[in-house]
């Protein structure tokens, strides 16, 4: 998410020479450089991502909460491992096919950092746009409440709902290599600046909500809602909502 600042490492990346790029070049770049397009961004991650365990493959242990009474645990992997949480108001039938579906998807869930797969800078790039002649400001806290209303008035009268969390969602986001120096903060371990997007920026959110825009563009306002990191995904009926689920 974050990388030490220092003597890095400079590597031009030529869009031309993109299909050569490969672990060897990956691994010269260092950990203290960051990648300049999507070819050298996937290959990152996916060296970042050995360090780490998926979850489908070892199921870690989580704790169990008392949830409300329309709330129940299901498990999507065997010896109750890879729980969800679903309504305890559904029938058998319903349920069952439910699990089944979200069974399919198991990939497309995240219930630890291993099974973030980042978003390629080539869909999403955060930028750091600073003006010299602009002096430090604390902006008011904005109300989110008229925000909220309108997106539930446009839930009502849909029958059934499917709540996501867009768990790390704004850390999926890499930030501009060329804006990257702009995020350097201090502490006791040294200097450290963000590779990944942090929340606490104050134009975060609405570099994420530009970029849920452009992936669910032609979902919202008809089978999803998305209010910051939370998606609420709705039907008609079950198995409409199931549909617009997958």
């Amino acid at each position: 998410m974050c990388h030490k600042e220092g003597i890095r490492k400079t590597c031009k990346l030529e869009e031309e020479d993109s299909a050569e790029i490969n672990e060897k070049t990956i691994e010269d770049l260092g950990d203290d450089t960051a990648p300049q397009d999507a070819a050298a961004f996937k290959l990152l991650e996916n060296r970042e991502q050995k360090n780490f365990t998926q979850s489908i493959i070892s199921p870690p242990d989580l704790e169990l909460k008392q949830l409300l009474s329309y709330l129940k645990y299901a498990f999507l992997g065997e010896e109750d491992k890879l729980l969800v949480i679903i309504s305890s108001t559904l029938d058998s039938h319903q349920e069952k096919k439910l699990i089944d579906m979200l069974k399919l998807h198991t990939k497309a869930i995240g219930w630890t950092i291993a099974d973030l797969k980042g978003i390629s800078p080539s869909i999403c790039q955060h930028k750091i746009i600073l003006d010299d002649k602009n002096f430090k400001s604390i902006e008011p806290q904005r109300r989110l409440i008229s925000v909220m209303k309108e997106m539930l008035d446009r839930l009502a009268g849909k029958e059934y709902y499917s709540f996501l969390d867009g768990y790390s969602g704004c850390n999926q986001i890499a930030i501009s290599r060329e804006d990257q120096e702009n995020t350097t903060f201090t502490c006791p371990y040294g200097n450290f600046a963000f590779r990944r997007m942090p929340f606490g920026l104050c134009t975060a959110p609405a570099t994420f909500r530009r970029c849920m825009m452009s992936i669910f563009s032609g979902m919202l306002e008809k089978s999803i809602e998305i209010f910051i990191d939370d998606f609420s995904v709705y039907g008609s009926n079950f198995d409409n909502c199931l549909e617009n689920l997958k």
